[in-house]
């Protein structure tokens, strides 16, 4: 069983990643799969409209297959300590929603290290990695604009991302992913992942992805949004201060290019063309 695992910052980018790669017709998104207890225990309203989890079309289905396996929703656990109960009960999960569904991949958004750590080590998931990454200033902006400490968020930042760095280094199924990258060139962007992933690539995924009905778990307003366009987040420039900018470029930029020579080798025009767009 394939799971394509998104790793990165908050406000990375990964809904709308979840709300692309979901429109394959053999991909599954689920959203951030950690928060599924917290969102069922809260009584959570579905993205697809529905009251529920428990009353929406898609997780009613998962939680009766779960049934006939002798667990269900509420009853998972899938942050838990214990090593056997966290294989057990995501397993579970997954393996309830590809029969559901007959998905050939899952799309799980979780973003944390820790669980595509534990993940990868549970015997019948194949991982594949996704480190989802942005520019400094796009991602502070992303940041300030929620109202959050920018001192915090580089902290984040560098935590976060070297943390993802480290744990796919020596992992070749894992790729990196640049945020503006993906959204100027889209089509070549999204045909690389399908391939990683193994799937055919499908034409038709950009020009209808905001029509296909989702229910993915968490996510910010985007995955209300009806529109199938992609543009990069250029609210950083009405948000920052120039001194600000200052600061996130100084404190930031080296972890991004590294990050972008991971993914682009030694592409210098690359590097400088998007440090000059984007100020990292």
């Amino acid at each position: 069983m394939k799971i394509a695992y998104i790793a990165g910052c908050p406000r990375s980018g990964s809904t709308l990643m979840n709300r692309v790669l979901g429109a394959h017709p053999d991909a599954v998104t689920l959203g951030s799969v950690k928060k599924l207890g917290k969102i069922l225990q809260k009584r959570q309203p579905c993205c697809c409209g529905a009251a529920s989890l428990l009353e929406c079309p898609f997780w009613s289905k998962v939680d009766a297959e779960l049934k006939n396996q002798g667990a269900s929703l509420n009853g998972l656990c899938l942050h838990t300590r214990k090593n056997s109960r966290f294989a057990e009960d995501n397993l579970a999960l997954f393996s309830a929603i590809q029969k559901v569904t007959g998905a050939k991949v899952l799309v799980d958004s979780s973003r944390r290290t820790s669980r595509l750590q534990r993940l990868a080590k549970i015997s019948g998931l194949e991982v594949v990695p996704v480190h989802l990454y942005k520019t400094p200033l796009v991602q502070a902006g992303s940041w300030k604009r929620k109202g959050r400490n920018l001192a915090q968020f580089v902290s984040d930042y560098w935590a976060r991302n070297v943390r993802i760095l480290n744990a796919c280094r020596n992992n070749p199924k894992a790729l990196m992913l640049s945020y503006e990258h993906f959204c100027e060139n889209p089509k070549s962007e999204l045909s690389r992942l399908f391939m990683a992933f193994g799937l055919d690539v499908d034409a038709d995924v950009l020009s209808s992805w905001g029509t296909r009905p989702i229910h993915t778990l968490g996510g910010n307003r985007m995955k209300f949004n009806p529109s199938s366009e992609i543009n990069v987040d250029e609210g950083w420039r009405d948000v920052l201060s120039p001194m600000e900018v200052r600061v996130m470029q100084a404190a930031c930029g080296v972890l991004w290019r590294t990050m972008h020579n991971r993914q682009f080798g030694h592409g210098v025009e690359e590097i400088d063309r998007q440090s000059e767009t984007y100020g990292a």
